[in-house]
């Protein structure tokens, strides 16, 4: 930033045309201007900076950004009847909570909303940014809910703010945790686990393939660890005889969920007793994702729907796997069966 150029031109120019030329926001060169003496009356973009984020932002997050004085800030807040009064925990609604909540996460802390989130935030967080509040609200709520009443505040605000994203247990624990996870309990969520962020269908749940890929480090990152199952299960092993025991049930219960996914493609008029693949007589069908299941919490679509899904036979099944699917068109969907089609046909041959 050239500041030479910017005092000789802050009474010449509109702020707004002094960021653009200098490549900084509007808002941080107010700032910079309010420092150094540059300028002392409330901008319009500075104004309209405040009533876009005093729903969502700390009263003193926004006046650190725009560099006001306590006096200063609390004299604007007066004139413009911006004051907000204390509020006790039920005059706060959801959708404010859950908009506060998002602001720490993706603008103060510039988080990704991946299953290292769980990880990264803390109660402090809340505290450190002026949202004691906000983190009261959701020990409130939390207490009455019946599941989430086992888990920390912090697990259920973002839970909320993020529906279908995270599990509680992947936050950190709170004392009541441990009260929450039965043998039961805890391979239900370890099964969610497995397919919804490993990917793994469940016909691949069995002994040797889980010793191998159900690691420490896959369990701890998703709060299913040691410090989780040891008052359960004596080792991991125990765990894994568990699991694979689980998956033990009436095949009707088994393939409920392959089942939905045939009924998907049925009611588009896609046949799912044949490969789709063109001359193949192999009858172990089965579902393919063309973007896997495990991507589930990286897209805007559900990978359910039809047109991310094609019956193929086991073989065809492993080789579409292999497929680099980023170069598919993300406008015009409907197009992906025939390309993943052309694909296996001509790696086949």
């Amino acid at each position: 930033m050239d500041e030479l150029f910017i005092r000789q031109n802050s009474n010449k120019l509109p702020i707004r045309i002094l960021a653009k030329q200098q490549n900084v926001d509007e808002i941080f060169l107010c700032n910079w201007l309010r420092k150094k003496g540059l300028i002392k009356e409330l901008q319009t973009i500075e104004m309209q900076f405040i009533i876009k984020n005093i729903e969502k932002m700390p009263m003193e997050e926004i006046q650190e950004r725009l560099g006001l004085s306590t006096t200063q800030f609390s004299q604007i807040r007066q004139r413009f009847n911006l004051v907000k009064k204390q509020r006790s925990t039920n005059e706060y609604t959801e959708e404010e909570v859950l908009n506060k909540t998002r602001w720490l996460i993706e603008e103060k802390m510039v988080l990704a909303i991946n299953d290292l989130l769980p990880k990264s935030i803390k109660a402090e967080h809340f505290n450190k940014n002026g949202l004691y509040p906000i983190l009261k609200y959701g020990e409130t709520k939390k207490k009455s809910d019946p599941y989430f009443k086992f888990f920390s505040a912090v697990a259920f605000l973002v839970c909320k703010a993020y529906p279908n994203e995270f599990k509680p247990y992947q936050f950190s624990h709170s004392p009541e945790t441990k009260h929450y996870f039965t043998k039961k309990t805890y391979i239900l969520e370890l099964r969610w686990i497995i397919e919804n962020k490993l990917g793994l269908e469940e016909f691949l749940i069995n002994t040797s393939i889980m010793n191998s890929f159900l690691t420490r480090k896959e369990l701890d990152l998703y709060g299913l660890g040691y410090h989780t199952y040891k008052h359960i299960f004596k080792d991991k092993k125990e765990i894994i005889q568990e699991l694979v025991r689980s998956c033990g049930v009436p095949t009707i219960e088994r393939n409920a969920s392959s089942n939905k996914l045939r009924s998907t493609l049925d009611c588009v008029g896609i046949d799912t007793e044949t490969c789709y693949i063109d001359g193949c007589t192999a009858n172990n069908i089965e579902i393919h994702h063309i973007i896997p299941k495990r991507y589930r919490n990286f897209v805007s679509f559900n990978v359910d729907d039809a047109f991310n899904l094609m019956p193929l036979c086991g073989n065809h099944h492993d080789l579409a796997g292999k497929m680099d699917t980023e170069s598919l068109p993300v406008q015009n969907k409907e197009i992906w069966r025939g390309l993943v089609k052309e694909w296996v046909e001509a790696s086949d041959n």
